[in-house]
């Protein structure tokens, strides 16, 4: 386990739960940790709504029915594993089958029917999952552990925090801005940790509120206009929002020849994610665009970028990791779908985009000269 800075830890001995909360965020978040020390990409809430998901495919895409089975089989078995499910009342208990003129509780599930099966999900979802309880149960129990300050108790909180992080990261939150939290509360802080009750800090910065902010990139004026002109509702500005430039850094609000500055608000968890989104929204464009001119090469991911609220200024970086995450995007694409035998280019409308449908045998360019259709602004939601 990677040893932080400690120096702002006056009472070690009072705090050594967390301690080793703090220490086992860092490493389960740290790219070279070996595999069972990263977090995992599904958790019990999201084993769920795979399991939904799965159910949504059986009944509106035709899936096979038999593909839900697997995943409730491996719901099932997370779900008795799960420390914060070990007493009281246990989702494992909603797993029954029909009878006898009776439903009986059932653990073999490739016993139990696709009906069935369906009805235990959407139950377990709604009971044990919904409007964040797995988090705020995960809150609860955590706090609890860190405050008894019990050396025992870590092996159930080490299970517990790769979970916390597969729902913070899952939810939408970003390992960077983790990683701000970290420093401030624990490696760098202002403050001396000398009582864990600290760690009711460190989940303070975690309310699942979205805010606005505002992402700015810096780009070249020339490779970018082609596709500005062809995105509604994006436009590039020679010069900064007075309220932007006050705080942004210099080096970052001084222009050379050609510079512009491309300005997105957008709403999320916390800055780095706004970042990380609206730079995958531009690049999705950006695919499309490139159905019409396909000469055109720019990658938004490697331009400066700066992300600003109402009174800080985050910078963001571009430095490739060896290992990435995997993760659940927490996004969806409106209005966007690409296969071998159709072209799909969105319609000028802002308020409500629609998709225009061509062969690829017809020449775009006289489409667009004929119809005067733009690209729309293609948008994503939590």
């Amino acid at each position: 386990m990677k040893k932080g800075n400690l120096e702002k830890w006056t009472k070690i001995e009072k705090c050594k739960n967390l301690l080793f909360f703090s220490q086992l965020v860092n490493e389960l978040l740290f790219d070279y940790s070996i595999p069972s020390n990263r977090i995992s990409t599904l958790n019990s809430h999201y084993l769920c709504l795979d399991a939904l998901s799965a159910i949504n495919g059986i009944e509106t895409n035709g899936v096979p029915e038999g593909t839900l089975k697997p995943i409730m089989e491996e719901f099932y078995c997370e779900l008795e594993k799960d420390p914060i499910f070990s007493s009281g009342n246990k989702p494992t208990d909603y797993f029954v089958k029909y009878q006898c003129d009776k439903y009986i509780k059932c653990t073999r599930i490739s016993d139990v029917g696709y009906e069935e099966l369906k009805n235990t999900a959407l139950a377990i979802n709604r009971l044990f999952f919904a409007d964040h309880k797995y988090f705020l149960q995960l809150k609860s129990t955590i706090t609890a552990l860190v405050k008894n300050n019990c050396e025992d108790d870590q092996q159930k909180l080490f299970r517990l925090t790769k979970s916390l992080l597969t729902e913070l990261k899952n939810s939408g939150y970003s390992i960077r801005y983790i990683y701000m939290v970290m420093n401030r509360i624990f490696w760098n802080p202002k403050d001396s940790v000398d009582n864990p009750d600290k760690i009711n800090d460190f989940f303070s910065f975690f309310d699942f509120n979205k805010r606005p902010y505002t992402v700015v990139f810096k780009v070249k004026k020339t490779k970018v206009k082609k596709f500005i002109d062809f995105i509604d509702g994006l436009e590039c500005r020679d010069f900064l929002p007075s309220n932007i430039a006050m705080i942004a850094d210099s080096s970052f609000k001084y222009r050379k020849a050609g510079d512009t500055f491309l300005i997105i608000d957008y709403k999320a968890f916390d800055p780095y994610s706004a970042a990380e989104s609206v730079t995958h929204m531009v690049d999705t464009n950006i695919a499309v665009f490139r159905l019409y001119d396909h000469n055109f090469q720019y990658h938004f991911n490697t331009a400066k970028c700066e992300i600003f609220d109402d009174k800080h200024v985050y910078k963001t970086g571009h430095k490739l990791k060896a290992v990435e995450h995997t993760k659940t995007p927490p996004y969806i694409v409106k209005c966007f779908f690409v296969n071998l035998s159709r072209f799909l280019i969105v319609s000028s409308s802002k308020d409500e985009p629609r998709l225009k449908s061509i062969s690829l045998r017809a020449k775009v360019e006289e489409h667009f000269i004929a119809s005067g259709a733009k690209i729309a602004y293609l948008g994503y939601t939590y």
